[in-house]
């Protein structure tokens, strides 16, 4: 069976419906709240399943990202899945992003290899760490981070360089990252 060949316009409104699903993925879902009026309209933003994500390229330590961030009612960027992994490395894709990471809200600064999102217990249950990234602590020894020095890697990070897989940096590097504002299942901030 032979295939009818599209005329013009035929391809003109396939071009149009895939452009439209491609837009759709990017942007996510739109919720009915928006960001919150107190993150600006100069930053980028992206919106999907009622949270925003607002971009910032300021490079900042992971400690002044997330203080940016709570001082505006939101938090470090949390990645539970898949899904939100892929959908904020295509916006950072989309915006032509020209740092070569961001961070995110991951740390293991309370116990070596022990990952959490910041200000929680909660361990993360989705993890996308590039090979050779997150290191155990040695056989026989705790985890404690009492006599670590000040370099040490507890903060993660996108690298948009090493296709969006997660890096852990030294916290006191500076980076530009995401915060999120709005969600339910949000863990809440601890102060510290």
């Amino acid at each position: 069976m032979r295939m009818k060949r599209q005329g013009p316009i035929g391809t003109r409104v396939w071009y149009l419906a895939i452009n439209v699903i491609i837009l759709h993925l990017l942007q996510g879902s739109v919720s009915e709240a928006g960001c919150p009026s107190n993150v600006g309209t100069q930053r980028p933003t992206k919106q999907r399943n009622g949270v925003c994500y607002v971009f910032y390229q300021a490079a900042k330590t992971w400690d002044q990202a997330r203080n940016a961030c709570h001082g505006k009612g939101g938090n470090l960027v949390i990645i539970p899945d898949r899904p939100t992994q892929d959908f904020l490395v295509a916006s950072l894709r989309s915006l032509r992003w020209p740092r070569p990471g961001v961070w995110i809200g991951a740390t293991d600064r309370d116990e070596e290899g022990q990952w959490i999102w910041q200000g929680t217990s909660v361990r993360l249950s989705y993890q996308n760490w590039a090979p050779n990234q997150i290191r155990q602590p040695p056989a026989g020894r705790s985890g404690s981070k009492e006599t670590e020095s000040n370099d040490r890697e507890d903060c993660a990070q996108i690298r948009i360089v090493d296709t969006g897989r997660w890096h852990d940096f030294p916290c006191n590097v500076s980076s530009s990252y995401i915060c999120q504002f709005g969600s339910v299942s949000r863990p809440r901030p601890r102060d510290k």
